[in-house]
């Protein structure tokens, strides 16, 4: 029975880079075959890079309905997978917009589009002097999955997420005030990184603000040429170019032709949400109306700056033919994607540990392990599994699901404790199932 196991392995929906628009589709591949990377953390961290540099410039309005363009994104994979090599030449064209910007400077955080330090009081600071809002970039998001607590928890980040004001007050000095704190986040997580960030009670409304980005790896490494992001970067500088109108965000109307298939598609994402209202996945399906406005209006002037023949004012309203594609890219990539991960990140402990140990012995030599000397070796690399209940519980998951059973015998035929002796399901790994 593979039914357990398949999560990893089951099929993922392919990355619509068409709606991109032609340039981001044909250069987002570009990049990714450059970088041996799945195209879709390439497409992904373009839009939550094209979300910030747009930052609290615009808004999104749907008669009362407002969004600012602020999205969460998370490259899930395990090591290895590709998600820092694709998000290298985003950090490096954010490294070259903050070198343009240093010497109008007039402070060291002002100019400033990322930060990596995600305590509370730190990123208020640089945002009090960025009022266009920022990025948050991080390798490896449980580093700040882990300390959410310390560094300001739901309070400020949730803030962050909407682009709300927020005071942080200190002690003996002034506090600091930033009038829209937007801050976007792009970062890689492993699997079983996003597990323990989602078991937690505490961070559920966080779990449910994500886009979530667990593509199948690629396999076999193919040396490809770079890819001059000097286009690309002229493009993007586009966005960061929009200014603030008076201190505010310049509020974009959508085009009133998309209102009836948008409310009638948000209706329809709000009705699957209560069937599962205390979940995450329930709670994040409630949330995508306001996703596929961000999603829309970034879509919007991700098409506007890339546009040869483009006017040269930016857009003043979000198309329908923008929110057609944000709806297309929840409903084909987004929703199915995030369904597949926060499934694989929900599984049971003890199915957990069972994959980890399939993982362990699927590649030992002969087909057979001894649970005992696996749960003590493997360069420490057991974890869990060097606790003999995890051992066992784990080993007894994999013999109900047929994929190993139990082959050891007291060599002297006499009663006691039987070897922890198994053999691997030959199919295991052969992909004749």
């Amino acid at each position: 029975d593979f039914s357990f196991i398949d999560g990893d392995n089951a099929d993922r929906p392919i990355f619509p880079g068409h709606l991109l628009g032609p340039y981001w589709d044909s250069w987002s591949q570009q990049v990714a075959d450059s970088k041996c990377a799945p195209r879709d953390y390439v497409g992904a961290s373009l839009i939550t890079l094209a979300a910030a540099l747009i930052g609290n410039a615009r808004t999104v309005s749907a008669r009362g309905w407002t969004e600012p363009p602020i999205l969460w994104t998370a490259l899930v994979g395990n090591p290895s997978s590709g998600k820092s090599p694709a998000m290298d030449p985003f950090t490096d064209m954010i490294a070259g917009f903050e070198n343009e910007a240093a010497d109008q400077a007039t402070s060291p955080n002002g100019g400033l589009i990322h930060i990596d330090d995600a305590t509370a009081q730190a990123a208020a600071e640089v945002a009090a002097e960025n009022p266009k809002g920022l990025i948050l970039t991080k390798d490896e998001l449980s580093q700040w999955w882990g300390r959410l607590a310390q560094t300001g928890g739901d309070g400020f980040w949730l803030k962050a997420f909407g682009a709300r004001p927020e005071t942080i007050r200190r002690k003996e000095k002034k506090p600091i005030v930033v009038r829209r704190l937007a801050i976007c986040v792009l970062g890689g997580a492993q699997p079983t990184t996003l597990r323990s960030f989602l078991a937690a009670k505490e961070n559920k409304g966080f779990g449910a603000r994500w886009l979530y980005i667990f593509p199948k790896p690629l396999t076999g490494f193919t040396l490809s040429e770079g890819t001059d992001l000097g286009d690309a970067q002229s493009f993007l500088g586009r966005l960061r170019a929009l200014d603030l109108v008076g201190g505010q965000a310049e509020v974009l109307p959508l085009d009133p032709e998309g209102f009836p298939t948008f409310e009638a598609w948000v209706g329809e994402k709000k009705r699957q949400a209560g069937e599962d209202e205390d979940g995450v996945w329930g709670q994040w399906l409630g949330k995508q109306g306001g996703v596929a406005l961000r999603i829309a209006l970034v879509l919007e002037h991700l098409w506007w700056a890339a546009d040869p023949y483009a006017r040269i004012e930016a857009p003043q309203y979000v198309s329908s033919a923008a929110m057609l594609a944000a709806m297309t890219f929840i409903d084909d990539y987004a929703m199915p994607m995030a369904e597949l991960t926060l499934s694989t990140a929900a599984r049971p402990a003890e199915e957990q540990d069972a994959l980890k140990l399939l993982r362990l012995v699927s590649k030992i030599e002969g087909g057979q392990f001894n649970a005992r000397l696996v749960g003590r070796g493997q360069r420490g690399h057991a974890g869990r599994l060097s606790e003999p209940r995890v051992m066992a519980s784990a080993c007894e998951v994999l013999e109900g699901a047929c994929l190993i059973r139990h082959v050891g015998e007291r060599s002297d035929g006499k009663k006691g404790r039987r070897p922890k002796l198994y053999e691997v399901n030959a199919l295991v790994g052969s992909g004749g199932r």
